[in-house]
């Protein structure tokens, strides 16, 4: 166990996480993204860009249950996969793996999040379920929504990268 903090970002594949990643990079220590087995193909090549861009690894780290499909059916079949609780899929391949990593991990975490100016409740609420952690909104502290990130990192890299902005 050790008492120095540990800076994380959670790396959604989205040009808003990207940015909010780079935003901050020379202070993350980590960039991990938590891997679902049917993402869209071109989610996977933006991610290696975006380690390009970065200049720093990203982490893989995935659900034994890997797909939504596999979710769903543990879920019990509901027939739905977003309720009253949240979307059951997304605590089933997201939230557990991200819990049980935290359990691996010594010493105190600071997570570095892609959410815009316009998703505030959404930070709050992440705020309050999640108070063991430290938490950075780069995009919220510097006054980014998500339209001002789309063409971010164009302006930096597109002449020697194939970005694109991820069709999800």
């Amino acid at each position: 166990m050790t008492n120095e903090r540990l800076m994380v970002s959670w790396f959604s594949a989205g040009v808003s996480s990207a940015v909010g990643t780079k935003l901050l990079i020379d202070q993350i220590d980590r960039i991990i993204y938590v891997h679902i087995d049917d993402q869209h193909p071109d989610t996977i090549r933006f991610i290696k860009d975006c380690e390009e861009w970065f200049r720093k690894p990203i982490e893989w780290i995935q659900s034994p249950l890997k797909s939504v499909e596999n979710a769903c059916r543990m879920a019990g079949g509901r027939g739905y996969i977003n309720g009253v609780g949240g979307a059951s899929c997304t605590l089933r391949l997201k939230k557990r793996v991200r819990k049980e990593w935290e359990q691996t991990m010594g010493g105190s975490l600071t997570y570095i999040w892609g959410m815009d100016l316009n998703e505030q409740n959404r930070c709050d609420r992440l705020l309050d379920s999640m108070p063991e952690q430290e938490h950075r909104f780069p995009l919220i502290e510097q006054g980014y929504q998500k339209k001002r990130c789309a063409p971010y990192p164009q302006s930096e890299w597109y002449q020697t990268t194939r970005y694109v902005r991820p069709r999800l």
